[in-house]
């Protein structure tokens, strides 16, 4: 699992658009969008409904945005117990 795309894709869920995350993330729309889509083709769905004015979750990216959650919040627990551990 890539957890920077992970982290993205909530990034994107939260802003309300790719535009608004990308400036949070300090990265250009453009290129969140290509990561966003390098990540459904790695995952095997699609996590969005695009047309020309906004964007959609699918069935599978709300039920994914709900793991999504679960595995993030997981995740940095773990990084932070393994913090602790080495200090």
């Amino acid at each position: 699992m890539d957890f920077a795309r992970l982290a993205e894709f909530i990034a994107i869920i939260d802003a309300g658009s790719i535009a608004q995350a990308a400036t949070k993330l300090n990265l250009s729309a453009a290129t969140l969008s290509h990561r966003l889509r390098q990540f459904e083709q790695t995952l095997g769905f699609k996590l969005f409904k695009r047309n020309h004015t906004r964007m959609e979750l699918t069935a599978e990216g709300y039920y994914f945005y709900q793991d999504a959650l679960r595995i993030s919040q997981h995740y940095r627990a773990i990084k932070q117990a393994m913090h602790q551990a080495t200090e």
